[in-house]
């Protein structure tokens, strides 16, 4: 009986506070893959896929609330198991079994992950029926038991297999540790099974072979599908990070962290659980503790991530198998301290000492997972592709969860605004236009060349009226420049200008004014509803940063905004809220550079230049700006030496650009800044001759009739143009 109220109590408080429909992250891609039958993003979890198509046949409110009800379903069987194992097999007696499970099932990141539609409650459930079934096998040595391990361990590589690798030592110490013999015909056996479970990836082949929509990868030739399933497409952003010691260390404090925050007042018991079980159940102890330290410490160590706050939300949802052996723990721990009580008032009395603080943290973790009115992602993607006029192109230039995903599943599973084209900048989610192999493109150059070539000549000639979804308008590929339109910007149409969309008050506001989001991807759509709506308000502006606070983007163009206006110092305010939080925000490092300069503080702005080329070395407005700082500091030899770092074609660009300026500044009669212009074009390119003949004229203007005579020498020499050739020889005659 307990166990059945364990199990609908803690449905129905996930369902309580369950979303209403698809959610920010990847709930609208995995929702779309499980209803359609698509291919989501490596390596593409075919079990949860297809276990998801069957929770999206019931009858049940809307496609995507099946899948949260799935995950619900999944967390909630975890809670129970968690209760079984306590309670059956380490005698840790009915209290502390329940304390234990429901302080898994309602501790914030479970509990936020159990009502959305996501892969990690069913990775939850396979990973501790994994433990489960290897804690059997080590105990009571039945065949049943060690070859269940094996299925369910097969079915845990087809839903998430870095995670389920990862939790494998704990298990494998239990199987390995029993002492218990397998002949070779069972050891077959059992691979057998886990051989039957990997089937399931032949549901990639042989779906993406139908061409659904969302067919990420394309896995149905054997290269793409071992590169879809070895996760190759996110393999060089991940190596290419190339994190420091401290992003490690911060990530394992970051995992204490999170740990507290989760299991708070259990945390005592845990080690009183550690403790005991060390004492008693050494196997225990050492399978519990391998999966606490490889899902946990080792995780971080592994991971090639710069630390910071989007990183961090990322990670936090890996570390729920370590909150599995901690849950087991604390039930070891609480048994071990209630068996040493034997005062019923003093039994009491720890009890509440345990549960009031427990009820604050529910209270806590309810107040952060209650999402029953949360329409922020869904209503997201319903004013992006409500606002655009019938058949029109959308290019959704920011690959972002929290907008490509709602709007696939809204496009995809719920058949909204069919008239539209849309595609994603890397040609995963929705058609690819850019051709086979686009997605695997490492070089960024070449990446944008082949969308310019595309996306330009869909602007030019599709006939429709194209629009980009974006975080950066003056970034986009598009060579027409970008106008804004509601969410979204508008880049024209080779038919021409056509009547600009209602105005933004028709958009659906719900929840986005004043509401306060927990999840990463939340909080940015709610500073993009300031941001895009409010360019020119600064108090839009200011609560974009506030309510998207580590949402680096939103911060970086909002600061943006005011370095336009000529507002330095609001600038410097924003670029320095993400680098608090974003060190190696190179964008930011850039721009609040450019503040600085502006504010006349030249030592930090070469700083903070130097420390932007770090990350982009070639970048050659960096390289002239520090050029620029020496060279009104008179440090006329270090101005050339950066100038030097140029490559020959964008020294040759500079230069030319240095003459034009300076030849603008001479018919305005500023001669001496003129001269300033033509002598940096001199450095980046000595061989253009006009710039000497140039310098003589301003030197002319000046009263330097020996600065004069020098540089028209310096022309003759270079000169081919016998008229000015001879001009110069006469000014030499005539000043020298």
């Amino acid at each position: 009986m307990a166990k059945i109220a364990i199990f609908l109590v803690v449905t129905a408080l996930y369902i309580f506070s369950s979303p209403p429909t698809v959610t920010s992250g990847d709930s609208g891609e995995l929702i779309t893959g499980a209803c359609t039958l698509g291919i989501s993003h490596p390596p593409s979890f075919p079990l949860y896929s297809l276990t998801g198509k069957l929770f999206s046949q019931l009858p049940l409110s809307n496609p995507a609330w099946r899948l949260n009800f799935a995950s619900i379903f999944f967390a909630a069987l975890t809670a129970l198991l968690i209760y079984i194992i306590l309670k059956n097999e380490f005698n840790s007696g009915a209290g502390a079994a329940l304390f234990a499970s429901t302080a898994y099932a309602f501790s914030g990141t479970v509990w936020s992950q159990a009502i959305t539609a996501e892969v990690y409650s069913l990775n939850a459930l396979l990973t501790l029926s994994c433990l489960a079934a290897a804690y059997l096998w080590h105990k009571y040595g039945r065949l049943s038991f060690f070859h269940g391990f094996f299925f369910v361990f097969g079915l845990s590589l087809a839903n998430h297999y870095p995670l389920a690798l990862m939790a494998l030592p704990a298990s494998a110490y239990l199987i390995l540790s029993s002492g218990r013999g397998v002949n070779y015909k069972n050891i077959l056996f059992a691979l057998l099974f886990t051989a039957l479970a990997l089937a399931l990836y032949a549901y990639l082949p042989v779906r993406s072979a139908k061409n659904p929509l969302l067919d990420w990868g394309n896995p149905e030739t054997l290269n793409n599908f071992l590169g879809h399933v070895f996760r190759n497409q996110y393999r060089t952003l991940e190596l290419g990070n190339r994190p420091l010691f401290s992003d490690k260390l911060n990530f394992i404090l970051n995992f204490f962290k999170e740990a507290l925050i989760q299991f708070h007042v259990l945390i005592p018991a845990a080690l009183f659980g550690i403790y005991s079980a060390y004492k008693k159940r050494r196997a225990v102890f050492n399978a519990l503790s391998l999966l606490l330290i490889s899902n946990g410490i080792l995780l971080t160590l592994l991971l090639s991530f710069q630390f910071n706050p989007e990183r961090a939300g990322i990670v936090n949802v890996y570390y729920i198998p370590s909150y599995l052996s901690l849950a087991l723990f604390a039930g070891i721990g609480l048994k071990y301290v209630f068996e040493r009580v034997y005062s019923k008032v003093v039994r009491i009395s720890l009890f509440l000492v345990l549960a009031l603080p427990a009820l604050f943290f529910f209270n806590a973790a309810f107040s952060r997972c209650v999402m029953r009115d949360n329409f922020l992602a869904w209503d997201y993607a319903g004013n992006i592709l409500s606002f655009l006029p019938k058949d029109s192109v959308l290019f959704i230039d920011q690959a972002g969860d929290e907008s490509l995903f709602p709007a696939l599943y809204a496009k995809a599973v719920l058949g909204k605004r069919g008239d539209l084209a849309v595609y994603d900048c890397f040609g995963n989610v929705f058609t690819n236009i850019y051709g086979e192999g686009f997605s695997l493109i490492t070089d960024k150059n070449l990446w944008l060349k082949t969308r310019s070539a595309v996306e330009n000549e869909i602007i030019k000639s599709s006939g429709k009226p194209v629009f980009y979804l974006t975080f950066a308008p003056d970034q986009t590929v598009s060579t027409t420049p970008l106008k804004q339109a509601g969410l979204c910007y508008y880049a024209g149409s080779s038919v021409g200008d056509f009547k600009m969309p209602r105005d933004t008050a028709s958009l659906n506001f719900r929840g986005v004014f004043g509401g306060e989001y927990y999840e990463y991807q939340d909080r940015e759509i709610q500073g993009m509803y300031y941001f895009r709506l409010g360019q020119e308000a600064e108090v839009s502006l200011a609560a974009a940063a506030r309510y998207g606070k580590d949402v680096a983007w939103i911060a970086n163009n909002s600061g943006l905004e005011f370095l336009r206006k000529r507002e330095p110092r609001r600038a410097k305010e924003y670029f320095t809220l993400v680098l608090n939080s974003y060190p190696d925000y190179a964008s930011s490092l850039y721009n609040l550079a450019l503040c600085e300069k502006q504010l006349s503080d030249s030592a930090r702005a070469l700083e903070l230049f130097n420390r932007y080329l770090k990350y982009a070395p070639s970048d050659a407005q960096a390289l002239k700006e520090i050029a620029e700082i020496y060279w009104k500091n008179g440090e006329r030899e270090k101005a050339a030496v950066s100038f030097n770092r140029l490559s020959s074609a964008q020294r040759r660009e500079a230069a030319l650009a240095y003459s034009y300026s300076g030849a603008d500044s001479y018919r305005n009669g500023r001669y001496r800044e003129a001269m300033s212009e033509w002598e940096k074009s001199v450095i980046l390119a000595p061989e253009i001759e006009q710039n000497y003949f140039n310098l003589a004229a301003s030197s002319i203007e000046l009263g330097d009739r020996p600065g004069a005579v020098k540089y028209l020498k310096l022309f003759i020499k270079l000169s081919k143009d016998d008229k000015l050739t001879a001009k110069a020889k006469a000014l030499i005659n005539q000043y020298e």
